[in-house]
Order: structure tokens, then C-alpha cells, then sequence
């Protein structure tokens, strides 16, 4: 990796209502219709003061120019997806009847984050598409890649082949205050652009949309009360200084529009994780091995405290780094590196910025004295070592999402190319009894054999199939070494 990009991507964070529940959603409207050398140079506007708000911002022109440098890296996004197997396990408001018979069309936003076509967006945004169509701000189109995906933080990373584009530089979200004035840039309501303005109302919120089996989500949301709505999901929160704070994520409503707050991805957040997906085709997660709880007004009483700021420990896992360090349940962390901890949210976000195998200080109370110790982080396997690098290429066809083959596993399958399924949707190839974990090696098109040589080649090759309804038949592996041949039918 270029030091430019490490230089973009590593540089250090510095230091209900009566009658009605309110649905809590990620903005999906279900409507129809080698490495990004330009992750550089982004200018460091940290130590600059943002004007002051009384009159002045709004004299000065600040909004305008915020708006004006940050438009042109917002981008429009329409996925078109194939029928869901079931419903989604968690909050999503459905606009419109969702038959699973059909496909169906989703629109959201994203940001360049660099001039040769790297952009992020939520995960929901591009979640079982088989096609992703990116517009730019100058109207031009183009198909785009998925590079790497993070459910855990609801973030995607995705290409496409463009050069010499306006991207948006990362902005500090640790600095972020409350009270601050902020942007959102996005496509709401399948507009092709839109920028509304507010303040941050609170940060570190926790709002349980994101869920995961492994329970190693994390929700540290920046709550802001710009107007945003169904379409806004992966488009920019900006400060004054048109740096990006943010990636809009989710609104609080009960109607399904906007009702006063939505959430972001704090911006420090999204770069670590921009960064993982491309540098080791998944997120390097770090583990400090304990269970833990916020604090409520009985719990500071047992414990005499005067304010709920802090996180209980509950439980300390087995050979973590938290054991390791001596932590126990009931000690109550207040700081990680120096760095105030108030909520539990707080404290996942500290710990995932970090890699596994680096050390963290944490400040915690114990029988009425504030201790401090050295723990050394863990990824989720138990080791202290980051994952090695693969060729990781996520990309849709046919209802299926296709990965590259890392090179452990075409020495293992003594194999020179091909293409591995990841997921699988209703589709021709779920009709044709695919399964997960089956590896194309070679397709049949109108009777001409073509060798399957990577996950994008793979998936142009079917989607062209698909549009001219080609005679098709696939040939590979499974894991288990069983050789499978599928003909598939339109």
C-alpha cells in the first residue's frame, strides 16, 4: 500500500409517544425506478476554527461553500435487487407492497472518498443487489464493484472505473461537538440531489438497528436534526469546513419520513473501515473480552457515584486481553486511552478504531479507587495478529454474490481461477440448486467454454447471459471436493 493512502486512512484520531411506537429504520426506498491513488493530499483543517454561529456563518457564506466543495462527491445510487427468501430481521419501513415474486429497485446515496472511484455507503443501500448503478453529480453513470462489506457497522465500500473525481476529505468526528452546525448531502426520495442543514444533537447513540449473530455490532452514532429522508441512507454529514463527519445511516420515525433526528457513522469510524476492507478484504475487528452494561441511577447508588458516566463490566471473557490485564466484573471502565468512556456505545467505538494485537490503557473504578492497566486487544479468534490480505472482490448475479478466491484457497482446491458463492437469493441460480460455497470454475455460454477467472469477469459474463437469455451451463467445486454441473434456465 502506497503511503499516500496510509497517510489518508491511518492518520491518528486525535485524542412512546401516547398510541404509537416509533420505528426505528435504515432509509431504503423500495421504489423503481490496485488501490484508490487519489486517497492523498487531503488538506488538514483540524486546528481551523469554524465561524461563529450568531449571524455570522449564514453572513459568511459558510453554509454555501461547505455545500459547494462537498456536492460534486456525492453520488446517487440505484440497486436493483433480487426477491428477498424472507423478511428482514429488523426494522425497515416498507413504502411499498414488497412482493417476492419480482424484482425490485432501491435507491440511496454515497461519497467518493477518493478521485479514482472509491465510495462508501450503508451496506442496506447495496445489501443483495445484482447490479449497482452509481450517477454522478456531472450526470455521468457507471456500474459499480463492491469491494467489501461490513455488517456490523452497516458500511460498503464500492468502485467504479472513473478517474480525476471530486472526493470528500475525512474530517475528525472525535472533534465533533454538540450544538455544532452540520450538512446532509444526499438523494431523497429518488431526487437526484439534496442538502438540508442542522445542528449534532447528541453523540455515541445507540439505537439498535444494526443486529448481528455474533452480537459485535456497533452503534456510536452521531444524532443530528438535519432534515434527512428515505434515500439519504450513505450520503454525507459535513461540518462547516466541508469535511466529511459522518455517513447517514438511519431516522427515528413513525411515520417512515423524517421527524426530527436522524443517525450517522462517525466519520473515524468509516475511514478505519474503509481502510480494513481495502487493504485486508474484511474488517480487522479488536476484542477487549468483556461483557458489559451501562450504567442506571440504582447502579451509581451501589456503587456511590454521583453521575451514570462509565460502563460496567459484567462478565470477563476466558483468555482475552481484558483477563490478561486483571480487569473484573464490577470494575467500571471510565477511559480508554485517556479518552472519557460515558456509555457502552462510547466504548465499542474506542475499541474498534484499534487493530488486534495493539494496547490500550484503560482507566476503571474498583472498591472506590480509579486504577488503571495495559490490555492488549484481541481479533474475534482469539489471536493478536490482523488477518492476512485476500482478494476479496464482492460483486452480484443472478441472485448470488460471488467472491474472489483467496490463494489458500486455490492451493487447497488446486485450482488456477474461479469464483466462490457467498450468499444466495430466489433467482436462476437458486432454481437451478446452487448452494453456498460452490465454486465456479468454468462457464458454458452457447455452447463456448469461458474459464472463470475472477468474481467481476464472472458476473458480467452472467448478467450478460441473463440479458440475451444465453444457453448457459456452470461447472466447479464444492468445498468438500464434490464436482457439480448446472444447466441454468430462464
Amino acid at each position: 500500500m502506497s503511503n499516500k493512502i496510509k497517510n489518508i486512512l491511518l492518520s491518528p484520531f486525535a485524542g412512546g409517544a401516547a398510541g404509537a411506537v416509533v420505528v426505528l429504520l435504515l432509509f431504503q426506498w423500495w421504489s423503481s425506478p490496485s488501490k484508490p491513488e487519489a486517497l492523498k493530499h487531503q488538506p488538514d483543517f483540524s486546528s481551523r476554527p469554524v465561524a461563529a454561529v450568531k449571524g455570522k456563518v449564514i453572513e459568511e457564506g459558510v453554509f454555501l461553500q461547505a455545500a459547494n466543495k462537498a456536492a460534486p462527491a456525492i453520488v446517487h445510487i440505484k440497486s436493483r435487487m433480487r426477491p428477498p427468501q424472507e423478511e428482514e430481521d429488523y426494522h425497515i419501513y416498507s413504502f411499498h407492497d414488497r412482493s417476492f415474486n419480482v424484482p425490485r429497485t432501491t435507491t440511496g446515496s454515497g461519497v467518493l472518498i477518493s478521485e479514482d472511484g472509491y465510495l462508501i455507503t450503508n451496506y442496506h443501500v447495496i445489501e443483495g443487489a445484482y447490479e449497482i448503478q452509481v450517477l454522478l453529480w456531472d450526470q455521468r453513470y457507471f456500474e459499480a464493484e463492491v469491494i467489501g462489506i461490513d455488517s456490523s457497522t452497516d458500511l460498503a465500500l464500492l468502485k467504479i472505473d472513473a478517474d480525476g473525481l471530486a472526493f470528500l476529505p475525512f474530517g475528525n468526528s472525535d472533534q465533533v461537538q454538540v450544538g455544532e452546525w452540520v450538512l446532509a448531502l444526499g438523494n431523497p426520495f429518488d431526487l437526484s440531489f439534496t442538502v438540508t442543514a442542522g445542528i449534532i444533537s447528541a453523540k455515541a447513540r445507540n439505537i439498535n438497528i444494526i443486529r448481528e449473530e455474533d452480537g459485535l455490532q456497533i452503534e456510536s452514532f452521531l444524532q443530528t436534526d438535519a432534515v434527512v429522508n428515505p434515500g439519504n441512507s450513505g450520503g454525507a454529514l459535513v461540518n462547516l469546513r466541508g469535511e466529511l463527519i459522518g455517513i447517514n445511516t438511519a431516522i427515528a420515525s413513525q411515520t417512515g419520513s423524517y421527524s426530527g433526528y436522524s443517525f450517522a457513522v462517525p466519520s473515524n469510524l468509516v475511514r478505519k473501515v474503509a481502510y480494513d476492507l481495502l487493504e485486508y478484504g474484511e474488517v480487522q475487528r479488536a476484542i477487549l473480552g468483556v461483557q458489559i452494561q451501562d450504567l442506571d441511577i440504582e447502579t451509581a447508588r451501589a456503587y456511590k457515584l454521583p453521575h451514570l458516566n462509565g460502563v460496567l463490566i459484567r462478565a470477563v471473557n476466558a483468555n482475552s486481553g481484558a483477563e490478561e490485564a486483571g480487569l473484573k466484573a464490577g470494575d467500571i471502565i471510565l477511559m480508554v486511552d485517556s479518552l472519557p468512556v460515558r456509555n457502552m456505545s462510547e466504548l465499542q467505538e474506542r475499541i474498534a478504531l484499534h487493530y488486534p494485537g495493539e494496547v490500550v490503557k484503560v482507566t476503571f473504578l474498583r472498591d472506590g479507587k480509579t486504577l488503571s492497566v495495559s490490555a492488549k486487544l484481541r481479533n474475534v479468534k482469539g489471536g493478536v495478529t490482523v488477518a492476512k490480505k485476500v482478494n476479496n472482490v464482492h460483486t452480484f448475479a443472478l441472485g448470488g454474490e460471488w467472491a474472489n478466491l483467496s490463494r489458500e484457497e486455490l492451493s487447497r482446491y488446486e485450482l488456477e481461477s474461479g469464483a466462490r458463492l457467498l450468499q444466495l437469493r430466489p433467482g436462476p441460480l437458486f432454481n437451478a440448486g446452487l448452494e453456498k460455497g460452490f465454486i465456479v470454475t468454468e462457464l458454458s455460454i452457447n455452447g463456448k467454454k469461458v474459464k472463470v477467472k475472477s468474481a467481476t469477469q464472472l458476473a458480467k459474463l452472467l448478467r450478460s447471459a441473463e440479458a440475451h437469455r444465453h444457453v448457459l451451463y456452470m461447472e466447479g467445486i464444492y468445498p468438500n471436493g464434490s464436482r457439480q454441473y448446472y444447466p441454468i434456465e430462464w
